[in-house]
């Protein structure tokens, strides 16, 4: 060093310590650290140890890592916060290019006392990557400070690459959400399979935030991996969920390969006709456009649905019976009568409901329908089982829960629709009704019990009454 430079770095002013410092950096070499250490630990100007912090990147030797390390330290002492965060700043971008040469003392570093020390040493770790580097971060998410832990999440990623998917994952399950959430966004840089799949897992946390940034994570991995999990959060019960999912979709960058795909891509375009034309796999995408505030979404949402005919749509449409827009109304009694039969239990409340409106629409959508359709398919709904007969009786005997309830569905739909329908229907098929026959539940190797029968006798009253009535 000249005697010039020698004369700068003790000057008054700072900004000539500061020139001075910079240019023994830009000369890199190793036997400067000494005359820099000074102006890094005990400057009075923040910016005079910015550059004596930068000047030691510039010589990236490993013997800059405990003064650079040691500064972060003396920021402390800094009055301004501004210019103790750039100091602590250039620290860390310096410690990043020593690289791998580095690697002992931050390992090293890792157990200073100081969390502020092990935050700069995990950035220089990460900067400098390898195996050395990536295992000692793996032990840096247990670290006893969230702050620290947040650090060394993507750092590792950086580090170990999709080696650290197994330790990033193993946080995901940490008690701090912030460490979850600092797994959750390191993981969207890994973009591999494993890395998607434990993104997957994180869309389940009971923590907004990281439920956040896992759906961040897999909106930037844009694989079709990541895109179908995204597409799995728009069928989650949780809304906050399904919002954030959507505006990702809406977008990333992404290319649908499958009919599912095309049609959650068409929906959240707006294009809704287009994603009814990819079949089944629209319904559970079109149906939530049934709730949209927008008056004309509701009506396209309908009339998608109505040419698929799935009787899983029939219960949100004939919510729409009683929508305030006669349009909406009249694109949910089309595409009801469009479902046919299997949507008559849904509007049995709508027949009830006391808006003339919706009365009215309901009444519309089972005339449509056709009153004979609608009764014919809850009797087959009960023709479960095998026949039987009991003391003179018939019976249907069924062996399972689920058809039991199918049954007990039917029964309780049908009983609700006679009153409104019955005048309407043919002799034969009244008479189909007075012959119902109970329907019973024997399980193997179970006794019956009392909730184990579906009595049908109420129907064949009503059938009776009307057949006796005519």
């Amino acid at each position: 060093m000249g005697w010039l430079t020698s004369f700068q770095l003790k000057a008054r002013d700072a900004e000539t310590r500061q020139r001075a410092a910079l240019k023994l950096g830009a000369a890199g070499k190793p036997s400067a650290i000494g005359d820099l250490e000074p102006l890094l630990l005990r400057d009075t100007e923040w910016a005079v140890r910015q550059a004596a912090a930068q000047a030691m990147g510039a010589i990236a030797s490993p013997e800059c890592v405990g003064p650079l390390l040691a500064a972060v330290k003396e920021t402390d002492g800094l009055r301004e916060p501004a210019g103790a965060a750039a100091v602590r700043e250039a620290a860390v971008a310096a410690l990043g290019r020593i690289g791998p040469a580095g690697v002992p003392r931050l390992l090293a570093a890792l157990a200073d006392k100081h969390a502020r020390v092990r935050e700069c040493a995990i950035e220089g770790l990460g900067a400098a990557g390898g195996p050395q580097a990536a295992e000692g971060l793996t032990r840096a998410l247990s670290d006893d400070r969230s702050a620290v832990r947040q650090a060394a999440a993507p750092a590792l990623a950086r580090a170990g690459g999709a080696g650290a998917v197994p330790a990033l994952r193993a946080a995901l399950a940490h008690k701090d959400p912030a460490t979850r959430r600092a797994a959750a966004a390191a993981l969207g840089a890994l973009r591999g399979g494993a890395a998607v799949a434990a993104l997957r897992e994180a869309l389940a946390d009971r923590e907004r935030p990281v439920r956040d940034a896992a759906v961040a994570s897999l909106a930037a991995a844009g694989t079709t991996e990541a895109i179908d999990a995204l597409i799995g959060g728009l069928r989650g019960g949780d809304r906050d969920l399904r919002q954030a999912a959507a505006v990702a979709l809406r977008g990333a960058t992404w290319t649908p390969t499958t009919a599912t795909q095309r049609a959650v891509r068409a929906v959240l375009d707006g294009r809704f006709a287009d994603a009814a034309a990819e079949g089944p796999a629209a319904v559970e995408f079109l149906v939530p456009a049934l709730a949209e505030r927008d008056a004309a979404t509701r009506r396209e949402a309908a009339s998608a649905l109505g040419p698929l005919r799935d009787p899983a749509a029939a219960v949100p449409l004939a919510g729409l019976l009683s929508d305030p827009d006669g349009a909406v109304r009249d694109a949910a009694v089309q595409a009801l009568a469009a479902i046919g039969a299997p949507a008559a239990p849904a509007l049995l409340d709508a027949l009830e409901d006391r808006a003339a409106p919706t009365r009215a629409a309901a009444a519309r959508a089972l005339e449509r329908i056709g009153e004979s359709s609608a009764v014919a398919h809850q009797l087959g709904q009960l023709a479960v089982g095998e026949a039987a007969t009991h003391a003179g009786s018939p019976l249907r005997i069924v062996s399972t829960l689920d058809l039991i309830e199918q049954a007990r569905h039917a029964a309780d739909a049908l009983e609700r629709l006679l009153p409104a329908v019955a005048r309407k229907l043919p002799p034969a098929q009244l008479s189909a009704i007075t012959e119902l026959a109970d329907v019973v539940l024997l399980e193997p190797g179970k006794a019956p019990g009392s909730g184990d029968r579906l009595d049908c006798r109420d129907l064949r009253e009503m059938a009776h009454k009307e057949l006796s009535r005519r």
